[in-house]
């Protein structure tokens, strides 16, 4: 996966399906329960802010099938390490981005990638309101 891909998609340069054949092949089990991730940093100066619309837009191709749950798994990774993409400015939007994020890169202790799931996060992007039913977070490691 190159960052440079996502941020042509989230600027409306790239289709999703383009974005899903970047990001194809970037995730290799690398044994039982680990898996390496492969993203090319992007090469321009600056940061690029992540908005709330730009989640918007991941979710609503996930949900039309335009990317995969590994799609947005990867994806969520590449925003959670990347030096450039920029997820959290101490604003409510901003906390509702990382949180995003943070789920879609850690679904094994969070909520699964789901099409129901989308629509939680696809709605808590949309209202700011978590919807999310907190039950099903027992026993994934995560406090409630």
């Amino acid at each position: 996966m190159t960052e440079q891909a996502l941020k042509d998609y989230f600027e409306g340069k790239l289709s999703a399906s383009y974005l899903s054949n970047d990001v194809r092949g970037s995730q290799v089990r690398t044994g039982h329960d680990t898996t390496s991730v492969h993203v090319v940093p992007i090469t321009v100066e600056g940061e690029f802010k992540v908005t709330r619309s730009h989640m918007l837009m991941l979710c609503n191709d996930a949900i039309a099938g335009h990317l995969s749950m590994e799609d947005l798994n990867t994806i969520g990774f590449a925003l959670m390490t990347s030096d450039h993409f920029s997820l959290n400015d101490g604003s409510v939007d901003g906390e509702i981005v990382s949180e995003t994020v943070f789920d879609w890169d850690n679904p094994g202790i969070g909520y699964g990638l789901t099409l129901e799931n989308m629509q939680h996060w696809k709605s808590r992007l949309e209202t700011g309101a978590d919807t999310f039913d907190r039950n099903e977070l027992r026993g994934k490691g995560r406090s409630l």
